[in-house]
């Protein structure tokens, strides 16, 4: 269940992840198929962050949990690459 304080905690929170996202290396991970979290808000964030190195991947075939679906092996190589270019 949604309640009032689950949404206060939650648009803290982004607005939080926003503002630290431009001092940090981004990599943000998202499941083509993802029906839980708005595709436009997660453009939104990448564009936003500011960060000046960002990467975005996004998964044909995945859902929410791209670390957890089938194929997630690919996800998990793409994380390893990512982390050793730093």
């Amino acid at each position: 269940m949604v309640t009032a304080r689950w949404l206060v905690e939650t648009l803290a929170t982004q607005r939080d992840a926003l503002g630290r996202a431009v001092r940090v290396r981004l990599l943000v991970i998202v499941g083509e198929g993802d029906r839980m979290v708005s595709h436009d808000a997660i453009e939104v964030f990448y564009i936003q962050s500011g960060s000046e190195r960002r990467d975005l991947k996004v998964y044909r075939g995945f859902y929410h949990e791209p670390l957890n679906e089938v194929g997630r092996e690919r996800v998990w190589s793409d994380i390893l690459d990512w982390l050793e270019s730093l």
